[in-house]
């Protein structure tokens, strides 16, 4: 079948011709005026959260410093937690591992003098661990005011506006998913 058409009929009576349906627009508000402040936009692409440090002013994913008996999940939920005020929505962790891991002195900027980590850590490691918004609204947490100054949600290809360095762009272009195929293509929306 074509796309944006309805499988089977409508649901009138015999006889009656076949409604079809079309498809929502892809295409938002927020396309269209360039807000990136909201999950409202880009519909055809997953969308990554990134936190602009009010010190540092430099663009890097949630995270924080892992505690001693904490599983890595528990430190991302933890993470998520810290800068995400969690009333109202929920969220899916796809696995209990990460998907990748970036040097903390390089996930923010791609510049080795610059820390990633809330707390400054340059030795440090930024594991990337994949969580679908399933539903809701996500708002930056109040808690996180003092560490924040901006957040943006982002599609892969709009990666390379956010951090410099030549090798973090190109180690997340290879990393990230632009679809919904996490479990393989044919399990989930692919294109």
């Amino acid at each position: 079948q074509g796309r944006g058409q309805a499988a089977g009929a409508a649901g009138g009576a015999e006889g009656e011709d076949d409604e079809r349906r079309e498809a929502a627009p892809l295409e938002q508000e927020a396309d269209r005026t360039g807000d990136r402040r909201t999950t409202r936009r880009r519909l055809d692409a997953h969308l990554y959260l990134l936190l602009k440090g009010k010190q540092s002013d430099r663009w890097f994913f949630p995270s924080v410093r892992h505690e001693a008996r904490e599983t890595l999940r528990q430190t991302c939920e933890r993470a998520l937690g810290t800068y995400v005020d969690d009333k109202g929505i929920e969220t899916f962790f796809v696995g209990n591992g990460p998907c990748g891991v970036l040097p903390a002195a390089t996930a923010a900027a791609g510049d080795a003098s610059v820390t990633a980590t809330p707390d400054g850590d340059a030795e440090a490691s930024v594991f990337l661990v994949p969580v679908e918004l399933i539903k809701g609204t996500p708002k930056i947490a109040k808690a996180a005011a003092g560490e924040v100054s901006d957040f943006a949600w982002v599609a892969k290809d709009e990666m390379a506006e956010y951090f410099d360095g030549a090798e973090t762009r190109e180690y997340l272009e290879k990393l990230l998913q632009d679809k919904s195929d996490y479990y393989g293509s044919g399990t989930s929306q692919t294109y």
